[in-house]
């Protein structure tokens, strides 16, 4: 997976590696499969991956909901195997899958600038505010949803910074460390990416029912942790039982329903 800020040149690494190594590239039209997948307009994958959240935009539950549908459909993509994925928020979806490898892709701000100015024919300094406009969003977007910076360098197995180094370079630093045996998956790691699969498919399923919900998975088995009000508790559980009837890689389920003391609260002062 290969991330970077808007105009750094990872696009362009991404497609000098997918032909390298003839692996598949996908980026952002992942977001139209899965408006395909989930009957949604694409423009609401759009506008919950890459706008940042505002008092009159969309909701935090539509937010998640959207994230939701997009990491099933991102994950059940990569189970595939020998793809590259450059693009929205993809690198902040996936975790515990150690043959993943994770390339953070940097430039100095005014390299960016010269970029936006020979792809847009902008001037240089409307360029450079758009880019730092761009850059404040997205920070804010990231914190919003993950709670995290992700220009932080400990989320990445490798970080470049394009600078003294071609585009070129890096797309042949990234293939030589992609190749060593820590990123080959193994028995282990491709069962983690099986698991993670299940989960995000079972957690976008449920996503309608509670958006808070965490689903984790392990050999089909299910624990599902969620939130209800006291009386609603047992309509909770059999709300989700019946959204995963028959559901594709499920064995078994374990539902714990928590406690919702702010639902309780809100319940009350009606």
């Amino acid at each position: 997976m290969i991330s970077s800020p808007p105009y750094s040149g990872g696009k362009r690494v991404s497609e000098i590696l997918s032909k390298q190594m003839g692996y598949e590239l996908i980026d952002d039209e992942l977001m139209e499969t899965s408006a395909k997948n989930y009957k949604v307009p694409v423009e609401k994958f759009k506008t919950a991956l890459r706008r940042a959240p505002s008092l009159f935009g969309m909701s935090q539950e539509e937010i998640l909901k959207y994230t939701a549908y997009f990491q099933a459909t991102l994950i059940s993509t990569l189970t595939r195997g020998n793809i590259i994925y450059h693009g929205a928020v993809g690198h902040m979806l996936i975790s515990g899958v150690s043959h993943v490898l994770k390339a953070y892709i940097v430039a100095n701000v005014n390299d960016r600038a010269s970029r936006k100015v020979a792809d847009e024919g902008i001037d240089e300094k409307k360029a450079l505010k758009e880019i730092q406009k761009e850059d404040k969003e997205h920070k804010k977007r990231i914190k919003t949803l993950f709670n995290t910076d992700d220009s932080n360098p400990v989320l990445y197995d490798i970080v470049l910074n394009i600078g003294q180094i071609t585009l070129e370079d890096a797309a042949k630093i990234i293939q030589d460390t992609s190749e060593n045996r820590r990123f080959q998956p193994m028995t282990y790691s491709e069962q983690c990416m099986k698991n993670l699969e299940l989960s995000c498919r079972v957690r976008a399923q449920l996503i309608n029912i509670d958006s808070s919900i965490i689903v984790r998975a392990e050999y089909g088995e299910l624990t599902i942790n969620t939130k209800a009000v006291e009386k609603d508790k047992e309509k909770r559980i059999a709300a989700i039982r019946e959204a995963l009837k028959d559901f594709e890689g499920v064995k078994k389920v374990e539902i714990n329903v928590a406690e919702d003391f702010f639902g309780q609260v809100s319940t009350i002062l009606r």
